[in-house]
């Protein structure tokens, strides 16, 4: 994780001033839904990753030219579970990029970050268990 400790809790559900206590390091820590009731007993079902992962839709990261070498990654399609400024907050810190949350009519809210941080937000939201490689769509450049 190259030592970046992060101490958000990227549920949004969580209070403010709820801490993962630490670096950031995916289920363990609370970073996926919580879990369903069953409809016959009323009690909780927890679930692994391998099968939270596989109804999980698709996350889509792009990347815009801006002008020159200037260039603009947008990331959407992760759900609402999660805190879309605390995953930005914790791109700019590990990225040292600025980032922000955007609403788009059509694509509901979408993370923009400065640069091509494409592998960057792969890699981290691999790492976070928030998602696998299957449900991750990489686009290349797209038009204003």
């Amino acid at each position: 994780m190259g030592g970046v400790v992060v101490g958000v809790g990227l549920r949004a559900d969580r209070g403010p001033g709820a801490t993962t206590g630490g670096a950031v390091q995916g289920v363990e820590d609370g970073l996926r839904p919580a879990p369903v009731p069953t409809a016959a007993s009323g009690s909780t079902v927890s679930f692994k990753v391998h099968e939270f992962v596989q109804w999980a839709p698709s996350i889509h990261i792009s990347i815009q030219q801006r002008n020159g070498r200037k260039t603009l990654t947008s990331v959407q399609g992760i759900t609402g579970d999660y805190n879309k400024m605390k995953l930005v907050n914790a791109f700019k810190m590990k990225f040292a990029c600025n980032g922000t949350v955007i609403e788009h009519p059509e694509y509901e809210e979408v993370i923009q970050l400065q640069g091509d941080q494409r592998k960057n937000i792969c890699q981290f939201l691999v790492e976070t268990r928030l998602t696998n490689d299957d449900h991750l769509k990489v686009h290349a450049f797209l038009a204003h």
